[in-house]
């Protein structure tokens, strides 16, 4: 009946639906009633199946199962029952770790096997014997140690299964060995219950059926006697019979258990030995290949590599300076000697002594990634004798320093200068302790490596003589030009002069080293003097107005006779006087220690050299020529008057001795900074950045000459970015040529750079090549530019691979470590049963599988037939299947092989703080792409 259908007639009839309510559904055509009804109905129906049907049959099976879990456990408590109390607590006594050592070395102490006896030692050494393979016997430091497959094997040619032995341990065999026991006495008490409820109903149907006949005449005759006595009878037989039954049943039991756990031991052993090699056993195509066509070259790699071992072993306290950690792509293409995955990629202290340069593009992080990390392990590193290691930081844009001098390892020591023209900063004469022919030589590399080399090499040449003699006649004139507030001097003071002296006391000798130590404000000095520089110009010592604002022995006072013919005549003459003067007092008096020194540096052979050159070649030289040799010189020295501050902390000479300091700060073990560069002063900061830099190695190369020893105590790092803003050649002291001895010196540099050409413009192409083999260690992070890929691609050589082709196989070993590695495998897998069927106690290492498994499918089954069966057949379909599996794995080894490069360009270029690094260490080095941010 429609329900819905009737009621909705009768709410029609009687008029009770809304008309507002029949006009919407008319206008919306919307179901009638009834038919919403049945939906609604429908879908309660439904939804009610939907949330019974899974909740009935979870119902169900859980009521299926109830009788199964029930005798589960009426089974479980009655073997409980059945086993001797102290059982179980004495086998898991006996598993222990420390017990069963000992009870397995008790039993095969013994033994001629030096393996089972115990000696590791020994039996190693029987297959790779100590003499050939000394590296296994070592304590080999942890960024050197390598994984022991050489060529897919082991060395010698073991097979790499061997290594599965590793996995035995006492714990494992502990675990299996407890697990195994457990289940094997709980399924000998099952077996009992079965064995004693056989035998019962066994005994009870013999003891019931009994040869002694039934007495049935006493039946007949009711006679109740003989019938008890027959049924006591059969009684007291059958349970006697069936407690001798059922104590053979347990004895059986008791006496199969040792065996049954020894047996099922043994299998878990082995089923565990098994999954342990599992790994292991996967087919590696090195192992067939490389190791063949490789061992010509092995021998001599694995010598090398244990020399290696030697030499890191011989200072093992030294300290070791991380570069990154290893991804393991070098190994696993075929590279020996390179590290494995997430293995640490290091320096020693010798290695890194070799200098290190890293390349990459701009904004690739190699300040963040490289530079910094670099410089917080090395200030932070051991290195022996309590010493600190000295540091020297510079870059072409005068911005490192702000990198590195707030690192903890840097900031928390006290002997930390920068160099620059903000307050607190230090500065330097550029030429303070330089001879003039080391001024004029740095003058010409500055301006080459600044400017750049021109073909015609004329004017340079022409502007370093002349450098050259400027330097000499200022050499002269620091020690007969008095300072502004000298109280005597060879010639008599103005008034006003004196009373400028008399106004500072403190000053008593004509030095202008002594002047700067007595801690006058110069500025003051030099603003006071300006109006009289003017007025000394008129004079017939010209010059000596000049030196207001820079003493003689100072870049710009070399600048300003090297550029000014007027001047540097004068100076000449000054010269002529002061040799003059000397003479006539040396007749009327003996001449003081000064005079004495003065006098013999006057008659030297350089400065009559320079003396005479001035007057002679200078004064009668071309005015073009001229102007265009002192045009070469204003190229460097002229842009220093467009930076002052620049100019009055490096250039002129007159920094109190407060704020000066040198390049020896950083030889003794201080921290320097330079904070000048191109990017605030422009080439006048780049002039600065090169010259300090060179000065550092000149003063190194004074230091090893004076005191050899010292280089070895005292080590300096310079760390340098952008360095081919500051990279120069052209004499002995520039980066061409300075690296060929630097790390006798004891000064090492760890530099950043862009690409290959950068250096090259600077350089040269055979000086940038001859700069890079003696910077050791070199790392690329991502770079487009292509030259430099193509050097690193050529660097990390070629190895012997091809194609993969199939599943179930890798290229090399290395690959398999990474895809799958030998690792612990649990020692039980949940699934371990008990079998009654014996098994032998013997345990042996799998063998590799081959490259392609044997494929049986289309092996055809064997049939008789009356005219003879297929035989013939299934024999030829054997064949077929064998000789595609030979076809198949002679396709797999050779497939593509040949020598191919270690890294492709788009290997290098991945970014990320992923650099390719070619590391020296201990004598050898290490090739993979290491990351940077470990």
């Amino acid at each position: 009946m429609d329900f819905f259908g009737q009621n909705s007639g009768n709410l029609a009839d009687s008029g009770a639906l809304d008309t507002t309510t029949a006009l919407v559904s008319t206008l919306f055509n919307l179901p009638s009633l009834h038919q919403t009804g049945e939906v609604v109905v429908g879908l309660s129906i439904a939804a009610a199946v939907i949330a019974f049907v899974p909740l009935a049959w979870r119902m169900s099976v859980r009521t299926a199962r109830a009788p199964r879990r029930i005798a589960s456990r009426l089974w479980g408590k009655m073997i409980d029952r059945l086993i001797p109390h102290g059982v179980q607590e004495r086998i898991d006594l006996f598993c222990a770790p420390e017990r069963l050592d000992k009870w397995l070395e008790a039993r095969t102490s013994g033994s001629n096997n030096p393996l089972l006896a115990g000696d590791i030692r020994a039996a190693a050494n029987t297959t790779w014997p100590e003499t050939k393979y000394r590296w296994l016997y070592k304590d080999i430091p942890a960024d050197l140690v390598r994984p022991p497959t050489w060529d897919g094997r082991l060395p010698g040619g073991v097979p790499v299964t061997w290594l599965a032995w590793r996995h035995m341990t006492i714990n494992a065999i502990s675990e299996i060995s407890r697990a195994q026991i457990h289940k094997s006495v709980r399924y000998s008490a099952g077996m009992a219950i079965v064995f004693a409820a056989a035998a019962v109903v066994s005994v009870c149907l013999q003891g019931l059926h009994s040869a002694i006949p039934f007495p049935d005449w006493a039946r007949g005759l009711h006679v109740i006697t003989p019938q008890a006595a027959w049924y006591a009878d059969a009684i007291v037989t059958t349970a006697v019979s069936a407690v001798g039954t059922v104590g053979l049943a347990l004895l059986a039991a008791a006496i199969m258990a040792p065996g049954l756990a020894f047996f099922n031991v043994v299998r878990g052993l082995q089923s565990y030995f098994g999954r342990a090699s599992a790994a292991l056993a996967t087919p590696t195509r090195d192992s067939i290949v490389a190791w063949g066509n490789r061992s010509d070259i092995r021998q001599t790699e694995q010598e090398a590599y244990a020399r290696q071992i030697d030499l890191a072993l011989m200072n093992p306290d030294a300290p070791t300076i991380t570069v990154g950690r290893a991804t393991g792509i070098a190994r696993a293409r075929g590279s020996m000697r390179s590290p494995g995955v997430g293995q640490t990629v290091a320096l020693d202290a010798e290695s890194i002594r070799q200098h290190v340069i890293a390349f990459g593009g701009t904004g690739e992080g190699k300040t963040r990634a490289f530079l910094q990390p670099m410089a917080r392990r090395i200030f932070a590193a051991k290195w022996g004798d309590g010493s600190k290691i000295g540091g020297y930081i510079t870059d072409g844009k005068g911005v490192l320093y702000k990198d590195l001098v707030g690192l903890p390892e840097i900031a928390s020591r006290g002997d930390v200068r920068v160099l620059g023209t903000d307050d607190g900063h230090f500065g330097v004469n550029l030429v303070a302790g330089m001879t003039p022919l080391e001024v004029a030589t740095m003058l010409k590399t500055v301006t080459t490596q600044v400017v750049g080399e021109k073909e015609d090499v004329f004017w340079s040449e022409q502007a370093s003589i002349i450098v050259y003699h400027a330097a000499v006649l200022c050499s002269v004139l620091e020690r007969i030009v008095p300072h502004p507030l000298s109280k005597s001097g060879v010639q008599e003071p103005a008034a006003d002069d004196v009373t400028e002296a008399d106004a500072h006391p403190e000053v008593t000798s004509d030095s202008w080293e002594d002047l700067l130590a007595s801690g006058v404000d110069i500025d003051d000095l030099a603003t006071s003097g300006a109006a009289e520089a003017a007025q000394d110009q008129t004079d017939e010592d010209a010059p000596a107005g000049a030196w207001q604002n820079f003493r003689p022995w100072s870049l710009q006072g070399i600048a300003y006779l090297a550029t000014n013919p007027d001047a540097i005549l004068d100076a000449a003459a000054q010269v002529s006087k002061e040799s003059e003067a000397l003479a006539a007092i040396e007749k009327e008096r003996a001449l003081t220690v000064d005079e004495a020194e003065l006098k013999v540096m006057l008659e030297s052979r350089e400065v009559i050299i320079s003396h005479g050159y001035v007057r002679s070649e200078w004064e009668k030289m071309a005015p073009d020529t001229r102007s265009g040799v002192i045009a070469n010189v204003s190229t460097i020295t002229g842009k220093f008057a467009g930076a002052p501050p620049v100019a009055a902390r490096f250039a002129s000479g007159l920094l109190p001795a407060d704020q000066t300091t040198d390049v020896d700060f950083a030889l003794n073990g201080g921290i320097l900074a330079v904070a000048v560069g191109e990017s605030e002063w422009g080439t006048v900061g780049q002039v600065v950045a090169v010259w300090l830099k060179t000065r550092l190695y000149i003063a190194a190369r004074k230091r090893q000459i004076a005191d050899p020893e010292a280089a070895k105590r005292q080590s300096v790092a310079l760390l340098v970015d952008e360095f081919q803003m500051l990279a120069t050649k052209g004499g002995s002291e520039s980066d061409a040529e300075f690296f060929n001895i630097a790390r006798s010196t004891g000064v090492f540099m760890v530099a950043a750079t862009q690409g290959l050409p950068s250096l090259q413009k600077r350089l040269g192409d055979k000086h940038t090549q001859d700069l890079l083999n003696n910077l050791r260690t070199k790392l690329c992070l991502r770079i487009e530019e292509q030259e430099t890929l193509e050097f690193f691609q050529k660097l990390t050589g070629e190895t012997l691979r091809g194609l993969v082709i199939d599943d179930d196989y890798y290229e090399t070993q290395g690959v398999r470590e990474i895809e799958r590695p030998d690792v612990p495998v649990p020692a039980l897998t949940g699934a371990e049963q008990v079998s009654l069927m014996p098994a032998s106690p013997v345990f042996n290492t799998y063998p590799m599988r081959p490259l392609k498994r044997f494929d049986p499918r289309f092996i055809l089954q064997f049939r008789k037939s009356p005219h003879g069966g297929n035989q013939d057949a299934v024999i030829g379909s054997q064949k077929d299947a064998f000789w595609r599996q030979e076809d198949k794995e002679r396709e797999m080894r050779g497939n593509g092989v040949e020598n191919k490069p270690l890294f492709t360009a788009t290997d290098i270029k991945q970014g990320g703080s992923y650099a390719l690094a070619y590391v020296q260490r201990a004598g050898g080095h290490s090739i993979d792409i290491v990351d940077l941010a470990e």
